[in-house]
């Protein structure tokens, strides 16, 4: 199942970018893959410990999907974060154009 789910989580997130440097969104995409990687993880885990789920496939259907979902939120989150923080950043260059 990983073969199938792994390819087309990188092709709906592969595209996916915060700044125009390309190491920097390089790093905020991996932060954000990692973090969605270990709640994934940690989630499927007490999924199987409680006997909700059972079974091999199951199991990464679930993983991919909270993972993708996890990624998105995040990315998304982030994304209007930087967004505002470069707006703040941006204010007194816009007041001494101004003045």
């Amino acid at each position: 199942m990983k073969q199938f789910l792994k390819p087309l989580f990188e092709y709906f997130t592969s595209d996916l970018f915060v700044f125009d440097n390309c190491l920097h969104n390089y790093i905020l995409i991996s932060i954000i893959g990692f973090i969605s990687y270990i709640i994934a993880f940690k989630s499927v885990g007490k999924f199987y410990d409680i006997g909700l789920i059972t079974g091999k496939s199951i199991g990464s259907i679930i993983h991919w999907s909270i993972r993708f979902i996890v990624f998105l939120m995040l990315f998304k989150v982030s994304n209007v974060i930087i967004k505002v923080i470069m707006f703040i950043v941006d204010i007194p260059t816009q007041l001494q154009l101004i003045f």
